[in-house]
């Protein structure tokens, strides 16, 4: 990677960092909270760290690989085809690391609920 091409990765990588900056900021509250609650700790809190942990990790992870894939994939002489079968790819495993993350706060959700004195 060039020193041309690297200043149009970074500012696209941030652009896509930038675009998920409302998921990215709840996540990490929730991680922050989850951690800081972490001594009184609840079979609800166990979900919950993981849950929020995944969506921040796979906001992260993912905005930046849509951020480069494409070029670099260009640039390495992919056809549509196989552009297409990688997308398709990555986008199956965004939704599916996303889905276990909401499937442990909605774990977290229920168990705390549980808990609740009334």
């Amino acid at each position: 990677m060039t020193e041309q091409t690297l200043v149009p990765q970074l500012l696209a990588i941030l652009k896509s960092l930038l675009t998920q900056a409302p998921l990215i900021l709840v996540a990490l509250a929730g991680v922050l909270l989850a951690l800081r609650r972490w001594p009184r700790s609840t079979a609800a809190r166990r979900f919950a760290l993981p849950g929020f942990g995944l969506l921040l990790v796979n906001a992260m992870f993912f905005s930046c690989v849509w951020a480069v894939l494409p070029q670099w994939l260009s640039e390495q002489g992919w056809s549509g085809r196989q552009l297409e079968a990688v997308f398709t790819l990555v986008a199956v495993s965004t939704n599916a690391i996303e889905a276990i993350g909401i499937a442990c706060l909605v774990v977290a959700l229920y168990l705390g609920a549980a808990v609740e004195p009334r």
